[in-house]
């Protein structure tokens, strides 16, 4: 193992047969501490870079069928935009994605009003989610030819409203062909835990075009009935032979898509000019569909790419027979998301 400093940027590369993980650049940051840019790659397979600011994916390059790699995330290319995002782009969502009716829950009978940051909504864990926070890097590690990027970060009782100290330990675990989403977490208090990563993906490579032409087949029957605000009403309803049934595979189109299925298996995103493919399965009940048709709003261009968002229900903790979302005192939270890649 080597380790070089040069001019504020660390740079520390090892082998692992043909294999490379480095941290390649460190912005430091007078008010939230440096944040690091950390990066595996895989030789003819794909690569990815991590920053411990909110956990991002900045970036995720995938071989087409011809050999040739390119970024499918969308990302930023300047620290700023980071931090004044508002799109959530490629971060660790938490302490609760999704929405959470007028940011009111009931926990043990007491009621805690969480911050309202979308309207009269609790929205992705609220104004300074996890997607703003700097996560302490605990290192590399290596298993069975995979990298494991290991992150850490302790959100404390009352941020944002949330009861409890939880400690949060996520794990991306790299492959040639594979990138696992590992989450675990405890808490000193009862509390509500939901996350999930919020990366746009366009398997193109191209984020001058749209994600119509990008095929997707969820494994899923039925989808969320939600009010005008995107709030769940309670109850699920059947997607056959409406615009929401992708149960047999088919073009995203340009229809707009902002959406919880209630996933049974996987779903699986193609890009036939391409040839690039991803498959997702997860340990989540939930998958939110958004074609980002509201990325104007944050500075950006609408539909540059489509969030595939593996979750527990939106707003369940209002709602008794949703997942049960409740994380107690004592108990270790463990649940995981899996993106295979593949050409065709």
């Amino acid at each position: 193992m080597s380790i070089i400093l040069r001019e504020n940027k660390l740079i520390m590369l090892k082998s692992i047969r043909r294999e490379r993980y480095s941290i390649i650049e460190i912005w430091p940051d007078k008010t939230c501490g440096d944040v690091k840019i950390l990066r595996v790659e895989f030789e003819n397979g794909i690569s990815i870079e991590i920053m411990n600011l909110g956990g991002i994916i900045r970036s995720l390059e995938v071989p087409d069928r011809e050999g040739n790699r390119k970024n499918i995330v969308l990302n930023y290319d300047s620290l700023s935009y980071y931090f004044q995002d508002k799109a959530y782009v490629g971060c660790i969502i938490g302490r609760y994605a999704n929405r959470i009716k007028k940011g009111i829950i009931n926990l043990n009978g007491k009621n805690y009003q969480l911050s309202c940051n979308h309207g009269q909504h609790h929205l992705h864990g609220g104004y300074n989610g996890f997607d703003k926070q700097i996560w302490t890097f605990q290192g590399f590690d290596e298993l069975d030819k995979r990298v494991i990027i290991k992150l850490s970060h302790t959100s404390f009782n009352g941020e944002e409203g949330y009861p409890g100290t939880i400690k949060v330990n996520v794990e991306y675990i790299v492959s040639y062909n594979s990138l696992e989403i590992s989450y675990s977490a405890t808490t000193d208090e009862d509390t509500i835990f939901n996350p999930t990563n919020h990366s746009y993906f366009n398997l193109s490579g191209d984020f001058q075009s749209t994600i119509d032409d990008h095929w997707l087949k969820i494994a899923a029957s039925k989808i969320l009935s939600v009010s005008h605000d995107l709030i769940p009403d309670g109850s699920l309803i059947p997607v056959e032979g409406s615009v929401y049934d992708f149960s047999k595979g088919k073009l995203i189109g340009n229809d707009l898509f902002d959406i919880c299925y209630d996933l049974k298996q996987s779903a699986i995103l193609r890009h036939e000019p391409s040839g690039r493919a991803m498959e997702i399965t997860t340990s989540f009940p939930g998958l939110q569909l958004y074609t980002a048709d509201y990325l104007e709003e944050a500075g950006l261009t609408n539909r540059m790419g489509v969030c595939l968002e593996t979750q527990f229900f939106p707003d369940s903790p209002n709602h008794a027979h949703f997942n049960d979302t409740v994380l107690r005192r004592g108990s270790v939270f463990s649940n995981n998301t899996i993106y295979s890649f593949m050409s065709y």
